[in-house]
């Protein structure tokens, strides 16, 4: 289960996922379910799910229409001083560092990023990573080179 919460800059998700369910291939010949933790950089996400507890995403192959690709993966350190999950702001400033840093062949006009972080519950089962997803109103090919 993951939740999300919304953020300017495009919008800030904050997703964890308990699950580590088998990978997606790159290439699709047709849309897939997916948990947000099997996508990996290169999918494309038919849509974003609103803010709140997501479970399921769509891959779809990157030529179809989409909203999102998945651009970037971090894997976030523990508070080095308590061990501890960083704070909900410091992780979305260091992956959305990371979202701005991506280079992207001819990015739309409408551009924007969308980050999906750790939650307190999925970080205490290990999870530590953070998926920058690019994101417009109307994708049709890969916004990587």
């Amino acid at each position: 289960m993951l939740a999300v919460g919304g953020l300017a800059l495009g919008i800030t998700l904050a997703i964890g996922s308990t699950a580590r369910p088998g990978s997606i291939p790159l290439t699709l010949t047709e849309p897939t379910n997916a948990s947000p933790s099997q996508v990996a950089v290169g999918h494309c996400l038919k849509t974003l799910p609103a803010d709140g507890r997501i479970s399921t995403v769509v891959v779809v192959p990157c030529a179809s229409g989409h909203k999102a690709q998945v651009i970037a993966k971090h894997l976030f350190d523990a508070d080095a001083r308590t061990g501890a999950q960083p704070t909900y702001a410091r992780m979305r400033s260091e992956i959305l560092q990371i979202c701005h840093a991506v280079q992207l062949t001819e990015p739309p006009d409408d551009l924007s990023f969308t980050a999906w972080l750790p939650t307190a519950e999925s970080w205490r089962t290990g999870d530590r990573t953070g998926v920058c997803l690019a994101r417009a109103s109307t994708l049709t090919t890969t916004l990587l080179p």
